[in-house]
């Protein structure tokens, strides 16, 4: 007896660690309303679309929110947007006047700003084709990163050094490189020559063609924007629906309800993507803007930044010059990065007048334009964008999720009760599983009462309080409340 006296408390531990495993269990396996479930279903239904409407107005927050996430992915595309504004080769072949090899290293501004081309003799371009790097023009591919226009006179860009994405780890990383390589001053030069006006006046529609290719790779990135904002509120949508419908995933009404969402959203999406195409269009038709002012003032700071790198450009070319020709030297004995130091330091005196004119000014001017042009259509798209899906899309779904999935059911109307009835319904496997996990629970309290009556048979009522406590654990206190529990629902 003494042997199965101290054998029970092991024994009422398998009994909580059972219990607390059905009661797990049964918790993923919640009862059904049995009585005025039609009014159940409805409260629970305004509940949730209530719910989504107070998100789409910002009632609903956090720092991983819907709309903090949606605010993020906003500010990712307009930086994306402006990130990808034409970038312009700066150098021609005809820049080089004679057998002078110039190699042209790029500084960080001049990468921030455009790309630049290597110039090289034939004799070079031959050792660059051993290394893999052929000196020909290659055809281009608008919004891939090769040049517009095809130009005898337009050097072929070298290939930099891989750029870091600063868009790597968004949804927007494969757009980076749209703005490289748009295009170069010697096809800007060519195009604006064929369509020169009387007084040298370049015609408008040089420069309302290249604007208008300079925007119209924005549809790529536009459609990433709807899909990762609609995925993002569906994804609210769902969590939500979660938690007002979770513990009757069981059910038709669960599971009709969350693809009605789907669909719903779906629908949206497909609608709004008109709405952004069309906005695009307006874009992509022709140049337009009523700000000039801004037009004026973007256009002088891209000229500036432009006149800053051609004339690095051309002064590296001079100096080269100048020391093969023994113009200019350079100390003896100096290491590469010394030497390069030593070179940079005489490219920076170059003067304005040793330049003389530049033969691509017009192109520049024109490169200039095109740019301003191009941030200030930016602003104004980003904003459309956005204001379109803000005030469109969310506009719509809040108005529409107001008794969408109610109608959608069919619970509405004289045979809205039987319909609820009918999707409340649960899977007979599912409550099979039910009952024979409540009758376990219940046979388990009754092998527990037995165990207890057996310990003071054998040990007496006056036995030690540390065993009895051990043995009538909290579980087994709960399980007998949870049957008394259950006992009077069934009686209510």
């Amino acid at each position: 007896m003494t042997k199965l006296l101290f054998s029970i408390p092991d024994i009422a531990k398998k009994i909580d660690a059972r219990a607390q495993d059905i009661e797990v269990q049964l918790l993923s396996l919640p009862e059904l309303p049995g009585a005025d479930i039609q009014h159940v279903v409805l409260r629970r239904l305004l509940q949730f679309s209530t719910h989504v409407q107070r998100l789409l107005d910002g009632e609903v927050n956090g720092d991983n929110g819907f709309q903090s996430s949606w605010n993020t992915l906003t500010e990712q595309f307009q930086k994306l947007i402006m990130f990808i504004k034409p970038r312009i080769i700066v150098a021609d072949s005809s820049d080089k006047d004679g057998p002078v090899i110039i190699d042209l290293l790029e500084t960080e501004d001049e990468e921030e700003l455009l790309e630049v081309a290597q110039l090289t003799t034939p004799s070079k371009r031959k050792a660059n084709e051993l290394h893999g790097a052929s000196g020909r023009n290659t055809p281009a591919t608008p919004g891939t990163g090769g040049a517009l226009f095809k130009s005898e006179g337009a050097p072929r860009p070298r290939q930099l050094k891989p750029e870091v994405n600063p868009f790597e780890g968004t949804p927007f990383a494969k757009y980076s490189n749209l703005g490289r390589n748009f295009s170069a001053i010697g096809e800007i030069q060519k195009l604006t020559r064929a369509r020169t006006m009387t007084g040298n006046v370049v015609h408008p529609k040089v420069y309302n063609e290249l604007s208008m290719l300079s925007v119209g790779p924005w549809m790529g990135p536009l459609v990433t924007l709807l899909d990762e904002s609609t995925d993002l509120l569906l994804r609210e949508i769902l969590s939500i629906h979660k938690i007002y419908f979770g513990d009757w995933q069981q059910t038709e009404l669960s599971k009709q309800s969350q693809l009605l969402l789907e669909n719903f959203l779906k629908h949206h999406r497909s609608m709004q993507l008109q709405a952004l195409e069309d906005i695009h269009k307006l874009e992509t038709y022709r140049l337009f803007t009523t700000n000039t002012t801004m037009l004026d003032n973007f256009a002088a700071k891209e000229l500036q930044d432009l006149l800053k790198v051609r004339k690095t450009v051309r002064a590296r070319i001079l100096v080269d010059r100048q020391l093969l020709t023994g113009a200019r030297k350079l100390p003896r004995n100096l290491d590469f990065q010394d030497r390069a130091k030593e070179k940079k330091k005489l490219v920076d005196a170059v003067k304005d007048e040793e330049l003389g004119l530049d033969p691509f000014q017009t192109a520049l001017e024109v490169a200039a334009r095109v740019r301003g042009y191009y941030v200030t259509a930016a602003h104004r798209f980003v904003d459309n964008a956005c204001l379109s899906m803000s005030s469109r899309l969310c506009q719509m779904v809040h108005y529409q999720i107001d008794g969408f999935l109610e109608n959608e059911l069919g619970i509405h109307g004289v045979d809205g009760k039987a319909r609820c009835k009918e999707l409340m319904e649960e899977d007979e496997m599912v409550a099979s599983r039910r009952r024979r996990l409540k009758k376990e629970r219940e046979n388990l309290s009754l092998f527990a009462a037995r165990l207890e009556q057996l310990r003071i048979a054998i040990s007496g009522p006056s036995e030690d309080n540390y065993r009895h406590n051990r043995y009538l654990s909290p579980v087994t206190e709960m399980m007998r409340n949870r049957n008394q529990i259950d006992e009077d629902h069934v009686m209510g």
